[in-house]
């Protein structure tokens, strides 16, 4: 039986980050997917739901060669009403999700970490995994593997909470990097135009306690019709986007991104807890005594986005008039700040 310090399932950003951070220092990694790493597969890693965005906290932690287009203007649009918000550095920058997953991929074999692809994991037990019929035993398991966790799975952890995205990517180019919020179709969630260098990220986000799936989908698209946008031969990509935190350590086994519910249920982003998440738990692994300062300040930031969704749920007709209250307070300096750390 093969025997790992540290089994890994998912080669996505918190996976990789973690498995960079724990091979570089000194362990004996493996990192287990089920995806393939071939670039140009729409099965492969680096492929999803994603608008491929990051904000300024984020632009540290990721090489510059990476970058795609930096957006100065960002314009939030309420129910038609186009609000411009303009900095001097770049508010968002949009990145190649693709280009990115390869850059992890290589920088944590480059320090030595071990990556499987097309491997998908069938069975987990006390202290070891079980793929494609060979047992594989680790002293840690981390789960990285998303929103249909297995790892969590294991551990008997239900998912409540959780969002539901859709996008295109559209062969057109687009100015305007925007934010479409309008509570009759999106109800608590929203609608995006992110231009990438060779497509446009165009899609819908909400959580499926306020809509459905399905009408969330019908209306994208009337959405989509009404601002005559074709989206006739683009990729479309649907993902859930899961938000429950109920713990990130459980002895042995930890969770990380998406698997452990570190998303925001507000808007979805993700890459920035994926990346925080797996760096933190990388330093648990290597020291009990560990401060796992990123995550805590994760937690702090959920828990004001979730207060803050609860009253855009509860305000029914209202929703829109709090949305503009919300983008006019953006435009104040004594508030913006406070309100941007909230929405990050």
């Amino acid at each position: 039986m093969q025997q790992y310090d540290t089994v890994i399932i998912g080669a996505g950003p918190s996976g990789l980050e973690c498995a960079y951070d724990l091979a570089k220092a000194g362990q004996q990694v493996l990192v287990l997917d089920k995806n393939s790493d071939a670039i140009s597969n729409d099965s492969s890693i680096g492929h999803k739901t994603c608008a491929g965005g990051i904000t300024e906290k984020v632009l540290d932690l990721i090489p510059e060669n990476i970058y795609e287009i930096g957006f100065n203007n960002v314009y939030i649009n309420v129910k038609g009403r186009k609000t411009k918000f303009f900095k001097k550095s770049p508010k968002i920058t949009t990145i190649d999700r693709v280009k990115y997953s390869q850059y992890l991929i290589d920088k944590a074999k480059e320090a030595g970490a071990e990556i499987r692809t097309e491997t998908r994991v069938s069975q987990i037990r006390e202290s070891s995994v079980i793929t494609d019929g060979k047992e594989i035993a680790f002293r840690h398991l981390v789960g990285a593997d998303g929103s249909l966790s297995i790892v969590r799975k294991y551990l008997g952890l239900k998912t409540e909470k959780k969002g539901m995205a859709f996008h295109y990517l559209v062969n057109k180019n687009f100015s305007d990097l925007e934010y479409f919020l309008d509570a009759d179709l999106f109800s608590t969630g929203y609608a995006w135009i992110f231009p990438h260098d060779e497509f446009t990220s165009i899609g819908a986000y909400a959580d499926i306690k306020d809509i459905s799936p399905q009408m969330l989908k019908k209306n994208f698209q009337k959405w989509l019709n009404k601002k005559d946008i074709d989206v006739s031969g683009a990729q479309f990509y649907a993902a859930q986007i899961p938000y429950d935190y109920k713990g990130h350590k459980f002895e042995k086994i930890y969770l990380a991104g998406d698997a452990a519910g570190f998303a925001s249920g507000l808007t979805g982003e993700g890459i920035y807890a994926a990346i925080i998440s797996g760096k933190d738990i990388a330093g648990l692994i290597l020291d009990k005594g560990y401060r796992t300062d990123g995550i805590d300040d994760l937690l702090r930031t959920k828990k004001a986005q979730e207060y803050l969704l609860n009253i855009f749920r509860h305000s029914g007709p209202l929703k829109n008039i709090e949305y503009n209250i919300i983008v006019s307070l953006l435009k104040i300096n004594s508030t913006k700040k406070v309100l941007a750390n909230i929405l990050r």
